[in-house]
């Protein structure tokens, strides 16, 4: 008899309550998303945007996978100097052969509270001008219900990744170039 009534308590307790799903989906706003970056040179630091076409994370931070596509348009990417942007598209990112650059998310670590600031690692992998290179993310992640805002930043040693080097003379670039992503989105569990 007492093993029947438990039985019973388990079964009503477990069917009341909410189901969730261990994995969420963050699909980031297209329009308040921005990716900059810097780029040392001898006489200046260029500045530049690139823009996101196309955001969706599927994470579980249970078992710390992750998936998903963070896509940005290579060819709308500018510096705000016309003549600088024709040679970064054509020598450097070479943008007509490679339109697109590609975050595919493999890991996540840390938590995210309901409402609050964490910490989250995220691991994956850039295609960028024709290859493939592993990158880790480390942000600092604000959750407001369903809202997310995230700031990160990453080093790409642009050069050591197989795309041209635009030092002429005595007018020299870093070899690395500095990105900033302030990354907004919305769960949708």
């Amino acid at each position: 008899m007492f093993t029947k009534i438990l039985l019973i308590a388990l079964t009503l307790i477990t069917t009341t309550l909410p189901l969730e799903a261990a994995e969420q989906r963050l699909e980031l706003d297209l329009d308040s998303t921005a990716v900059t970056f810097t780029l040392g040179s001898t006489m200046h630091t260029v500045e530049g945007i690139m823009y996101l076409s196309e955001g969706t994370i599927l994470f579980d931070l249970e078992n710390g996978s992750a998936s998903g596509r963070v896509v940005f348009n290579a060819t709308l990417t500018e510096t705000g100097n016309a003549k600088r942007d024709k040679k970064m598209h054509k020598k450097v990112l070479e943008s007509n052969a490679f339109p697109e650059i590609i975050f595919t998310p493999e890991t996540i670590e840390g938590a995210l509270t309901e409402n609050g600031s964490n910490d989250l690692t995220l691991r994956g992998t850039v295609s960028i001008h024709g290859s493939k290179h592993q990158v880790t993310l480390k942000a600092q992640v604000t959750r407001e219900g369903q809202e997310i805002s995230a700031a990160s930043a990453l080093t790409i040693p642009f050069v050591d990744w197989g795309m041209h080097d635009p030092s002429v003379f005595v007018f020299r670039t870093d070899k690395s170039v500095e990105v900033s992503l302030q990354i907004h989105g919305t769960l949708d569990n």
